[in-house]
């Protein structure tokens, strides 16, 4: 999903494994490897929903669209973790609907070439993804990454995911509980943790590169709330509404107020 900062495309590249989506499909519960977050994901979905989280949307009348706290990790600054909340204004059909289109992401994330699926097994869906990146010594990046799909629940969908391969990527935990609210009205919760080789980028700074991951993740779950809940606009309209929502509220506030994250406890 897409980003500012057009100067780093490779780190918006990365970036973007915050905002990647899943494919729906039945199966059993699976217990997946990963970085040092992905046990910790696992046990929170068992004890969903997490403490806290709201059980309504906001009344206010500018209420900030894609909600983000961060999380720290500690000895790492450029690890990021995000847990990401929208209320998005359709029935949880619609938006597993757009959730699972994969053959639209190219269209609502700016900057990738190809998106698609390329195995299935199970509860498995393992997705290739390339990223343009317009600078011609750069090449695009390209990555795989792999979807375990956890048995549907009456009013609940949940992914599980995890980095499968494409350098420079140390690991990519994250999951995603879409919950119907009523018949309008769904949840969508996005936990994502990952760390990279971050290589000559680090020089810009973690404030930099977090700055760059942030507004990444909030234009890309922007994207995908315009296209449910505004269907009517044509790609290049929700990309620049996207683009104007970022502008409206930027998300960098977030980074200032991190906190640890130790799971459902």
């Amino acid at each position: 999903m897409g980003g500012s900062g057009r100067s780093l495309r490779v780190l918006v590249a990365l970036g973007c494994f915050v905002c990647t989506r899943a494919f729906a499909v039945d199966g059993a519960p699976i217990e997946i490897s990963g970085g040092p977050y992905a046990p910790l994901l696992t046990e929170q979905l068992k004890h969903w929903p997490p403490r806290g989280l709201s059980a309504k949307p906001s009344e206010a009348p500018d209420a900030v669209p894609v909600e983000i706290e961060c999380y720290e990790t500690e000895g790492n600054e450029t690890l990021i973790g995000t847990r990401q909340l929208m209320w998005i204004r359709a029935p949880l059909e619609a938006v597993v609907g757009v959730n699972e289109d994969f053959d639209h992401y190219k269209d609502i994330f700016p900057g990738y070439e190809d998106v698609h699926v390329v195995a299935r097994e199970g509860n498995r869906i393992d997705t290739y993804w390339e990223q343009y990146i317009p600078i011609f010594f750069i090449p695009n990046v390209k990555y795989e990454i792999s979807y375990f799909v956890e048995p549907r629940r009456k009013g609940r969908v949940a992914y599980r995911y995890q980095h499968k391969s494409g350098k420079d990527v140390k690991f990519n935990d994250g999951l995603i509980v879409l919950e119907s609210f009523g018949p309008k009205l769904t949840r969508f919760v996005e936990y994502d943790f990952y760390d990279a080789d971050w290589g000559i980028l680090k020089s810009f700074g973690a404030e930099r590169i977090w700055k760059t991951a942030l507004e990444s993740v909030f234009q890309s779950n922007a994207g995908l709330l315009l296209r449910v809940e505004r269907p009517e606009l044509s790609f290049k309209q929700l990309r620049e509404e996207a683009d104007r929502l970022l502008e409206k509220y930027p998300p960098m506030d977030c980074w200032k107020k991190r906190v640890r994250w130790k799971g459902y406890k």
